[in-house]
């Protein structure tokens, strides 16, 4: 077990009372492991990603990263646990727009302490990689969706993380490209063994994944 969330509640207060997002959600994975989280919109499988990452706090219950608990970590541990274990893909890219797509992706390396020409060395080859070698020294609005998503998922991936957590990563790009940056993100994933745990509303992406979870009502379905 790398993650593990154990009864999970969460309640967002309102002039009429706490309204409950989440309510008792369980279940673990494994190292390696890739996940899916579907639901309708407003089920809470956004908040529960949250949760799991560690960017936000729970009701009751907590999340488990191997034996430690995410949600009783302070914030310079959560930081330091988020730096050097896990890696994110936003469905917005959430790039830099002033550096390229090469200084985009070496900057968790940079953050980490490693030499510029080391961190520019490593996002060069996990680019190439993703078929973005020749897009490197571009800008994030010189790109298309998808080359700014495949080096989100490079900026992601450089540090080989022991989880990857994905909010929609194919959410605002049309069906091909998506398709094109499923294979990309799932090709990647197989080669560093990562464990991810993806939320997305398309079940063609969902089906490509070790195993769907479904949140319905803020229940694990």
């Amino acid at each position: 077990m790398i993650l593990k969330a154990e009864a999970l509640t969460k309640d967002f207060p309102t002039p009429s009372g706490p309204l409950r997002i989440l309510d008792g959600v369980s279940f673990s994975i494994d190292p390696g492991e890739s996940v899916s989280i579907t639901g309708p919109s407003g089920s809470g499988k956004s908040s529960l990603l949250g949760l799991l990452a560690g960017l936000d706090r729970p009701t009751s219950g907590r999340v488990l990263f191997k034996e430690t608990s995410v949600s009783e970590m302070e914030e310079t541990e959560l930081c330091a646990w988020r730096r050097t274990s896990v890696g994110f893909v936003f469905q917005n890219f959430e790039l830099v727009s002033s550096l390229t797509a090469l200084e985009n992706a070496a900057l968790p390396l940079e953050i980490l302490g490693r030499s510029a020409k080391e961190a520019a060395a490593r996002a060069g080859e996990i680019l190439a990689a993703l078929g973005m070698g020749a897009r490197s020294g571009h800008f994030p609005h010189e790109l298309s969706g998808g080359e700014q998503q495949r080096t989100a998922i490079a900026r992601a991936y450089i540090h080989e993380p022991e989880i990857i957590f994905a909010d929609e990563p194919t959410g605002s790009l049309d069906e091909e490209t998506a398709r094109s940056v499923v294979d990309s993100l799932l090709g990647i994933n197989r080669r560093i063994k990562t464990a991810l745990v993806l939320v997305t509303h398309n079940p063609e992406l969902a089906r490509q994944l070790d195993r769907s979870l479904t949140i319905h009502g803020g229940k694990l379905a």
